[in-house]
This record gives C-alpha cells, structure tokens and sequence, in this order.
C-alpha cells in the first residue's frame, strides 16, 4: 500500500490479512498462488527464470528484511545481497523491490 492510497483501500487490505493472512495490491494478486504464500514459491511462473538463492532472497525481503540482515542470515555478503536483488529486478522486469 501507499500513502497516497484511499482509506477504503486500507480496510479492504486489512480484511484480506484477516481472511487470507496476507495482502497483495490488485496489480500483482495474479502472481500469488491461490493457496497463500506459503505455497512453492518457486512454482510462480514470473520468477521460473530465478536462481534458488535469488528465491531465497526474495522471500527475505518480502519478509522486510533489510539487505543487511539477509546478509547476516544467508552467512554472505551485503554487495552478494545487492547482486541477487538486481538480478531479481532485471530477470522479472521490475523497478524496485522494498527496502527497510
């Protein structure tokens, strides 16, 4: 969500957590597999091309984990973590992914 967003869209995304334990804006809800994120990851057709550590990555940082902190988890380094965020970037042609 973004600050700019409407406060209906709030609640509307606040009751999906309730219902389903996650929200995921409109734009990308066809990329989240019907059974949750819990679900292989993986298996999303969008992110096929990704490396199992590029995975690994991403699910931290949907996590909100900060690229430091993912460092630290995966026992590699910072610059390592900004390698595989860019290739994510590059590989599923998108602009940004969020950083805490």
């Amino acid at each position: 969500m973004l600050k700019k967003d409407y406060p209906h869209d709030l609640k509307e995304a606040l009751q999906k957590i309730i219902n389903d334990g996650y929200y995921c804006d409109n734009i990308l809800d066809w990329a989240i597999p019907k059974n949750g994120l819990n679900s292989n990851i993986s298996s999303l057709p969008i992110l096929k091309s990704l490396t199992a550590r590029e995975i690994e990555v991403l699910k931290l940082v949907a996590a909100e984990m900060s690229s430091l902190k993912i460092a630290d988890k995966l026992n590699i380094s910072s610059s390592t973590v900004e390698t595989h965020r860019k290739n994510i970037l590059d590989k599923t042609n998108s602009k940004t992914l969020s950083e805490r």
